[in-house]
């Protein structure tokens, strides 16, 4: 079946196949154009509707009227009028005819059309369709009225043009408007043909309900040097239904042993199959010619296919550094509100101490001076984070052996004690302690020690700061080179959970089981942009509450990734969906619904494949990625 809103070239060769085919087995040229018109009207569909293409289809051909059959003759006769035919008169002669009406699929029952006179050239203009039909082929009429035996090799070895009306409806060369084009949908007329070795003209002409363009109908060229050769071995010999052959057939010489008309016929199917070879050729080096534009084209599709791809990632990583900019900001301005708050209590102890230095070190004994020199040992040393119980605890033990020792101000010292971190084995203190002047010298050490603790904690927030500035660097870069480069798949994790853990902190629980990884070749960027939105894509399933675990394995000669959250899992109905384009579960203005496809492009990029499994309570999205990608 072939669709002639979309014939292409492999149609055209399969089709012609067939035509040139039709003649095998047939014992007349009447039989074979039959099933040549049979199969058109049968084979070229709409397949939109599934409705046959063809109205109508009829195969003409022109006869000298002295061996046309008495029924022909008469209607050749009848339509002349006062005209005389001659024997010699050409007559275009239907042939075959298929149709939706039942009329159209007998010639006896044709009520037109039998045996059309074509007397003389001003006789044949005042048929224009016919006269078109003529001119369109690219022949002259004065060579169909009168054909010339010193032009018919020329002519017959032509490949002739079609006949192509793309407009029916109120064209002046289609006859019958109101009671034939109009009535049965006629939308274009094709017409196509060529000369046979006696002069004679064939043409085969397909009222079409379809509207088809130029460069279909020009492919119909071809089809008729099929039809040709389906013809050519009755020509001269039987035309019609129980007709004798052709009388010129019994005047033939023999030449060597073949008879002229054997000579013609075989002359005749050389030039036809010298001419499918010429458009088979001519027909190839087109096909070859599309292919290497369509390449071309695909090519340059391809690379802006890349490029949007490229540009909807780092599209995905400002969006979702956009909803992340405020936890970032957060985590930025904590360090930086402690190293202010720092280096404000650094300079104001400083300032306070530094005069106050001489006096205390006159003051002291030897071996006070080295009590106090231990106590601020003591105080910069211990790192333990007591919790507001503990401190209670160790403060009250304070003021009990403070009060032992007969210490005056035993809670202020018991204090100050608790805020340098120094509660355990008092005794060696005891000199300081028990000093006339012990607060004015321990608030001398808690000053000092408290300017240590300040260094501290400025290189700590300046570490922290460092890493989620890092980390920010690291997600919103994009490496526009193209090559692949050896990275650590953990490291780019990690990435992703210092941005998000402002989010972390209100009430994730995040398991890290993470196995020895070899470095992968892959674009680590891109990867960022996977870990992000399955991370992403977690947090909020849980509603930020909920378990985060994460786990990397090598399985064979791949890394799995795991990410598993703990939400309310994802409805069996849509699991199937989920990596679709422009799908989502969100909101209206809150998703594009292209995380999960640009995931899924990402990870197919590196050769690798990522999966989803869902129940409530437990949703995890595996990655697999090759080390060494083909």
């Amino acid at each position: 079946m072939y669709d002639l809103t979309k014939f292409s070239l492999r149609d055209m060769v399969e089709c012609g196949l067939a035509l040139r085919q039709m003649g095998e087995g047939t014992a007349n040229m009447e039989q074979a154009s039959n099933k040549i018109i049979k199969y058109l009207y049968e084979h070229l569909i709409d397949r939109q509707t599934g409705e046959k293409s063809c109205a109508l289809v009829r195969c003409f051909k022109t006869h000298a009227y002295g061996e046309l059959d008495a029924q022909r003759r008469e209607y050749a006769r009848s339509i002349l009028g006062d005209e005389v035919p001659s024997e010699t008169m050409q007559c275009l002669t239907l042939l075959a005819s298929a149709g939706e009406q039942p009329e159209w699929n007998s010639i006896e029952a044709s009520a037109a059309h039998k045996a059309i006179g074509l007397k003389t050239e001003a006789l044949v203009e005042q048929s224009p369709m016919i006269s078109q039909l003529i001119r369109q082929f690219g022949l002259n009429i004065s060579t169909v009225v009168e054909p010339d035996p010193n032009l018919l090799l020329e002519f017959e070895q032509k490949t002739f043009n079609v006949f192509y009306v793309p407009d029916a409806k109120d064209s002046p060369y289609i006859p019958a408007q109101d009671s034939f084009v109009i009535p049965f949908g006629i939308q274009s007329v094709l017409g196509f043909g060529a000369l046979l070795p006696a002069g004679n003209l064939f043409a085969i002409i397909m009222f079409l309900k379809v509207q088809i363009p130029r460069s279909t109908a020009e492919m119909f060229s071809t089809l008729a040097l099929n039809v040709k050769a389906a013809l050519l071995p009755f020509v001269g010999g039987a035309v019609f239904e129980g007709a004798s052959p052709s009388p010129a057939s019994g005047n033939s010489q023999s030449i060597s042993g073949h008879t002229t008309r054997e000579i013609q016929q075989l002359k005749s199917q050389v030039a036809t199959l010298t001419q499918l070879l010429n458009v088979s050729e001519t027909s190839t080096l087109t096909q070859s010619d599309r292919l290497e534009q369509t390449i071309e084209q695909l090519s340059q599709t391809l690379e802006r296919l890349q490029a949007t791809q490229s540009q909807l990632i780092q599209s995905e990583k400002m969006a979702a550094l956009g909803q992340l900019v405020a936890g970032i900001a957060h985590e930025i301005n904590t360090p930086l509100g402690a190293i202010r708050s720092s280096a404000g209590n650094m300079t104001k102890f400083l300032s306070q101490t530094l005069e106050q230095l001489p006096a205390l070190f006159q003051s002291l004994s030897p071996e006070q001076a080295e009590n106090f020199g231990q106590l601020l040992h003591r105080s910069i040393a211990e790192k333990s984070t007591l919790s507001a119980k503990e401190e209670r605890q160790f403060k009250r033990a304070l003021i009990r052996q403070l009060e032992a020792e007969a210490i005056d101000n035993a809670s202020t010292i018991a204090d100050t004690m608790v805020d340098m971190k120094v509660f355990r084995e008092l005794d060696v203190f005891l000199p300081v302690l028990t000093h006339p002047n012990s607060k004015f010298i321990l608030d001398i050490a808690y000053k000092l020690s408290g300017v240590q603790r300040g260094v501290e904690t400025i290189n700590t927030a300046t570490d922290l700061a460092s890493k989620v500035v890092f980390a920010l660097k690291n997600y919103a870069r994009y490496d526009r080179s193209g090559v692949m480069k050896l990275a650590n798949i953990i490291d780019g994790i990690e990435t992703v959970l210092t941005l998000y853990q402002s989010q972390l902190k209100k009430g994730i629980e995040v398991m890290r089981n993470y196995s020895e990884l070899p470095m992968v070749l892959c674009y680590p960027d891109d990867l960022n942009q996977v870990w992000n939105n399955l991370i992403q894509n977690a947090l909020q399933a849980m509603n930020n509450q909920g378990t985060l675990t994460l786990d990397a394995v090598l399985v064979e000669q791949q890394v799995k990734i795991a990410i598993t959250d703990s939400g309310p899992g994802i409805p069996e109905e849509i699991i199937s969906e989920i990596f679709d384009p422009f799908f989502t579960t969100k909101p209206p203005g809150e998703g594009t619904g292209l995380g999960l496809d640009i995931v899924k492009k990402i990870v197919e990029n590196h050769r690798g494949t990522i999966a989803v499994k869902s129940q409530p309570g437990c949703t995890t999205f595996d990655v697999f990625l090759p080390i060494q990608p083909n």
